[in-house]
């Protein structure tokens, strides 16, 4: 049942609903890491402009894990399908 959670992030306070409290927080932590260090890196701008760029962040470590993923996919792929080759040899001797 979804449940309203009470997060911080940047100083500013957000009220969130969902159902898993654990993962609510946890992205609130990631989010607010990256906010305050856009904020530190780019004082003078805007709280929107600087949670846009913590977005552009977060997206971007998102993409560069789904490409580490597939890459480590294909290489257990590859590497099953070689030990079954094998097997296979070793069976037909």
């Amino acid at each position: 049942m979804a449940k309203t959670i009470d997060v911080v992030i940047g100083g500013k306070h957000f009220s969130l609903v969902g159902e898993d409290e654990q993962l609510i927080l946890n992205s609130a932590k990631l989010v607010d890491k990256q906010v305050t260090e856009m904020e530190q890196k780019h004082r003078s701008l805007p709280f929107n402009t600087v949670s846009v760029l913590a977005a552009l962040n977060i997206a971007g470590q998102n993409q560069q894990n789904e490409k580490q993923k597939d890459i480590d996919t294909q290489y257990l792929i590859d590497q099953l399908n070689m030990m079954s080759e094998k097997l296979d040899n070793s069976i037909d001797l």
